[in-house]
């Protein structure tokens, strides 16, 4: 899954057992383990916002159910 956002944070609410790899521009700047039921996960944190690509690798298994942005 990839878009591109404008917000000084990207967040999203997964659930299930795996991992999330995000990339910010094509790079991965972090990689989440999930494990349980739905929470939400923060997936990039900047100090001022920003115009960039975010792209999301999801494994198997897991469900993501909203992104917000602030």
């Amino acid at each position: 899954m990839a878009f591109t956002y404008r917000a000084k944070n990207a967040n999203l609410v997964l659930a299930g057992t795996g991992k999330v790899t995000v990339l910010v521009n094509g790079e991965v700047t972090r990689t989440i383990n999930v494990t349980g039921s739905s929470a939400p996960y923060r997936l990039t944190d900047d100090e001022d916002a920003r115009t960039a690509r975010l792209e999301l690798r999801v494994d198997e298994g897991l469900q993501a159910y909203a992104f917000t942005f602030g």
